[in-house]
């Protein structure tokens, strides 16, 4: 399996951060006495601890738990138990456990899942659960993957696919595994299929299912979706919004609201979490709480993820001052991206002892439109409290021209975080590659660049006003409200003749993407339109 490269460890690399406040919790479970009891242990005194827990149906809205457990006392220690009720044999239940550190924040743990069965002789045992729920990904070239992770090793996994009421694909496996990834070829592109996974342990039978499309031909319609940034820390005031530094319950109302709209996949363009920790099992645990935030609509539409600066530090080496620089391979922050989610393997290749480009820099075709996705943060680091600016290496410039050469006559919209014009007027994409990058954009016909970082919804039409020698005007759309905090955009904006729309509000961008035309559409989470604009050809 292609994500076997990485070991499933708890690395704390230590260069001067403190761990007296508390910023994440992680939960255990045991059964005492024909019960289950979670214990929460933490590194310094924690406050008002809670659970909460119902049973999971995958429709249950995020956070409306039917249960909670707390203490009634507010003492103040670093070991808790709460003893679980109402609990049911062969029902998946899921449950968060909070805590308040020495600031009277509330840390909460990432949503997790359990179950139990009962023995022969009545006693309770933990049966298949989730650590990540099923979802389905495109790897490129006609490949689906369907990936999911298990709380204990099961005997055996597979996947079965279907479309209508005909199973017309198989993959499983075999041994001891807690963690599952199989490939599906041979699909008919422009078609629905949907799934169901399994996992087997002995009688113990776990199973969940979903659906996805098949890209669509040249001269079909499809619909899609761009947003991106939902990463929060743990300073986020709202005690809910903040889940292992992911604004989990933003992201959780989104993917749902998405049900709404007809669409095949979301470009999310990074920053899908807050990063910034040198621990891998912190890292790990932020990508799962993304993961679980966006499996309602993930689990029927595959997600193409940018990676944003937030990303590229999960993990990263902190150093005294303050300052981090990226871990070599497995350990970079690029391998842990690669290994949590299903994304195309087309990118560059990195020089041998990097960092790769697996999953992080690629491209992939829709119906009558090409996508590029660029890794700007690319080796990550701050030094001298300085961030290095967003830029493309070497390995990529080289990539993309030759990527975009092969795609011309198509439409093609082209992906990175962050903006190269902020209307904000911060500057984090190196300045001295902006121009170069444009005139290759104007070139070789790309017709729209995306890009997250700002906390704004915004459009602005890069033309020879901004970049001098623009023969075309290609609209730059910054979409990066997917639940982080909103920026003030009420003050003096930046070259205000080339903004088209600014707004700082919480949504996402629907794409109606035809053989002749794009049909944007920015929608709050309300549902209103606030802004519309097309591209014809």
């Amino acid at each position: 399996m292609k994500k076997a490269f990485v070991a499933i460890v708890s690395l704390l690399i230590f260069f001067g951060q403190s761990s007296a406040l508390v910023r994440y919790v992680f939960p255990k479970l045991e059964i005492q006495d024909s019960s289950v009891i979670v214990s929460v242990k933490t590194d310094a005194p924690v406050t008002k601890p809670n659970v909460y827990y119902d049973r999971f149906d995958g429709d249950g809205p995020y956070g409306d738990y039917l249960y909670n457990l707390y203490f009634r006392n507010d003492t103040s220690d670093t070991f808790f138990q709460f003893r679980f009720k109402h609990i049911e044999p062969n029902v998946l239940y899921r449950y968060i456990v909070t805590v308040n550190n020495e600031k009277n924040l509330t840390i909460p743990s990432r949503e997790r899942y359990f179950r139990v069965l009962k023995d022969e002789d009545g006693s309770l045992k933990f049966g298949l659960a989730y650590d990540v729920l099923p979802f389905a990904g495109y790897s490129g070239d006609g490949v689906v993957s369907i990936r999911w992770t298990l709380t204990k090793d099961a005997d055996m996994g597979y996947v079965v696919v279907y479309d209508g009421d005909k199973a017309v694909a198989r993959a499983g496996s075999a041994g001891k595994s807690r963690e599952f990834e199989f490939r599906i070829k041979a699909l008919d592109y422009g078609k629905r299929y949907t799934y169901m996974t399994y996992s087997v342990s002995g009688s113990d039978t776990l199973k969940m299912g979903g659906s996805f499309a098949m890209p669509k031909k040249p001269g079909q319609d499809f619909s899609f979706v761009l947003m991106g940034d939902s990463r929060s820390n743990w300073r986020w005031p709202n005690s809910v919004d903040h889940t292992s530094y992911v604004a989990a319950s933003s992201l959780n109302l989104l993917s749902r609201i998405l049900g709404r709209y007809d669409h095949d996949f979301v470009i999310f363009s990074g920053d899908l979490i807050g990063g910034g920790t040198t621990d891998t099992l912190q890292a790990e645990d932020q990508y799962k709480a993304w993961l679980s935030a966006v499996w309602h609509d993930n689990r029927n539409a595959f997600y193409f993820n940018v990676v944003g600066n937030h990303d590229a530090t999960a993990p990263n080496r902190r150093l005294p001052n303050g300052d981090y620089i990226p871990l070599k391979p497995p350990y970079a922050s690029e391998c842990y991206w690669s290994r949590m989610f299903v994304l195309p393997e087309n990118g560059p290749r990195a020089p041998k002892g990097a960092a790769p480009y697996l999953e992080n820099t690629y491209s992939f075709d829709w119906g009558d439109v090409h996508f590029v996705v660029l890794n700007d943060d690319y080796g990550y680091y701050r030094k001298n409290k300085h961030r290095k600016p967003a830029s493309l290496t070497p390995a990529q410039w080289e990539w993309l021209i030759n990527d975009l050469k092969s795609n011309q006559g198509k439409w093609i919209i082209v992906s990175y975080h962050e903006p190269t014009f902020s209307p904000l007027g911060r500057q984090d994409f190196d300045s001295t590659q902006i121009d170069s990058l444009w005139h290759v954009f104007d070139r070789y016909g790309v017709v729209a660049v995306v890009n997250g970082h700002e906390h704004i919804y915004a459009r602005i039409a890069v033309d020879s006003n901004l970049v001098k020698g623009m023969k075309r005007t290609i609209p730059q759309i910054i979409s990066g409200r997917a639940g982080a905090p909103k920026y003030n955009i009420h003050r003096k904006l930046h070259f205000s003749q080339n903004i088209k729309a600014i707004d700082n509000r919480r949504h996402f961008v629907l794409v109606n993407a035809s053989a002749d035309s794009l049909v944007f559409k920015a929608i709050d989470f309300d549902g209103k339109v606030f802004d519309r604009w097309v591209i014809r050809r």
